[in-house]
């Protein structure tokens, strides 16, 4: 059926007054508005070790990419704009669908990885390019913009600026408010004075406003093994930057990461089993003299 864009005022109103609510009392979300620079430096910091530490990001790049493909999101031959790419796992598994994909990201560090793993696939149709996707003025707009584990997709602005760059679909992509991996969490409840947040409120609220704006979204899940295998000190590296946004005491800090380290070290490497639990939810864009 094809979407009528027909628009609930009331309801987009009480969903975006919501969504908003729940994220004013998110302590990550504090931060990532107060002090945006420090996150941006963190991105930039561990964007070497970021898929070790998502555990295999390319395998879950390539079964977005099936799944993407599948759900005719986006065909071979069309552009797809990733934004916040990261290290660029959707975007190079697009590519390799013979999508013609920017991979856009406001980390130089993630650029650069971006850049770095294009050698290895020569010829594969990805531009990457450090920009902020909310300033961004592309030269042509995109059939698809796709926002996969990016804060600053999660809000009605972020929802909005995506459509500004796309011509078809946009698709957000979340985890399900999970961990993939318990040692973020066992760290937290150790050095924090506030219980560990969970970002599974985002998806609910973004459907429920996209299905008043009348954008009538659709839904699939992911649910994958992955395994987190690195150094001993590239896993405390990344944590120590991580918690190190948040002024905490660094013996207290370091201890903390240590303890929670222990259980998985295996002569000198961190290696643990997880499971990555993606969901996403795509839909069609408003026409621009519809657009809201």
């Amino acid at each position: 059926m094809t979407p009528q864009f027909k628009t609930d005022p009331i309801l987009m109103d009480h969903w975006e007054a919501l969504w908003n609510t729940n994220q004013n009392r998110s302590y990550l979300k504090q931060t990532q508005n107060s002090n945006p620079e420090l996150w941006q430096a963190f991105y930039n910091k561990v964007s070497g070790v970021w898929d070790k530490m998502t555990g295999q990001s390319e395998k879950i790049g390539t079964a977005l990419a099936d799944r993407m493909i599948d759900y005719g999101i986006v065909r071979p031959g069309e552009t797809l704009l990733d934004i916040g790419c990261g290290p660029g796992n959707l975007s190079f598994a697009m590519a390799q669908k013979k999508v013609h994909v920017t991979a856009l990201d406001n980390s130089p560090g993630m650029i650069q990885v971006v850049k770095q793993r294009s050698k290895n696939w020569p010829g594969l149709p990805v531009t990457p390019l450090a920009a902020d996707f909310r300033t961004f003025l592309p030269q042509t707009t995109h059939d698809v913009a796709a926002a996969v584990f990016f804060p600053e997709a999660c809000t009605v602005k972020g929802l909005f600026s995506m459509e500004r760059l796309a011509a078809k679909t946009c698709i957000l992509v979340t985890g399900d408010g999970r961990e993939t991996f318990p040692i973020r969490r066992d760290i937290w409840n150790q050095v924090m004075d506030i219980s560990c947040p969970s970002a599974g409120f985002h998806m609910e609220c973004a459907q429920n406003f996209l299905q008043a704006a009348g954008r009538w979204p659709k839904k699939f899940s992911l649910s994958l093994p992955v395994v987190l295998d690195a150094e001993e000190q590239e896993v405390k590296d990344y944590f120590s930057a991580y918690f190190a946004m948040f002024d905490t005491c660094p013996k207290k800090l370091g201890n903390a990461i240590q303890k929670a380290l222990f259980p998985h070290l295996v002569r000198g490497r961190v290696q643990i089993k997880g499971k990555a639990r993606l969901e996403a939810l795509f839909w069609q864009v408003v026409a621009e003299e519809k657009k809201i």
